[in-house]
């Protein structure tokens, strides 16, 4: 069952993630509370749900494919098919998106509940496929003018700009 609001971990949580402090610790923490939201969002956390989201976190701004994910958390024990069923799961909470890359037909995945990512506009190149957040200025003021001009509301956490990315233009 699905909840609408993150619920505070359940002792068993606490001890198997113990929340740290100190300005050193501040990526921990994140990395926690993240794990902590998918606790409370999902039915369980698996070992390898852990694995994946750890590297899901760890890689927030890339897209990856299934066998990707699968290789980097093979050493770890992570199966293709666990992956696959985490990934779906992460997908239906919406904790990511699927993307594709231009001359492509593989999906891939990126986490979009990492701090970093939460509500921001994206940016993706179509020949190497990176994805970059808009700068927050930039995307207000998108938003706005289509708002104005075309009576538009645009959800910048769920939306994906394509185009070709400096390095790229410049080869």
């Amino acid at each position: 069952m699905l909840h609408n609001k993150i619920l505070p971990p359940p002792e068993s949580v606490k001890r198997r993630f113990p929340l740290t402090d100190g300005a050193a610790s501040g990526i921990l923490i994140c990395k926690q509370m993240a794990i902590w939201e998918a606790v409370s969002l999902s039915k369980y956390m698996t070992r390898q749900r852990k694995a994946l989201l750890d590297y899901l976190l760890a890689h927030a701004d890339e897209l990856l494919s299934a066998q990707e994910i699968a290789d980097a958390l093979s050493g770890e024990g992570v199966s293709l098919s666990a992956v696959y069923r985490n990934l779906a799961e992460l997908e239906a909470e919406g904790r990511l998106r699927r993307a594709g890359k231009g001359g492509s037909r593989e999906v891939y995945y990126q986490f979009t509940d990492a701090d970093g990512c939460k509500g921001r506009m994206h940016l993706q190149c179509k020949r190497c496929g990176r994805t970059f957040h808009m700068d927050a200025a930039g995307a207000e003021q998108l938003k706005s003018v289509l708002e104005r001009s075309e009576g538009f509301a645009l959800d910048k956490g769920d939306t994906v700009l394509y185009g070709v990315c400096e390095v790229c233009r410049d080869d």
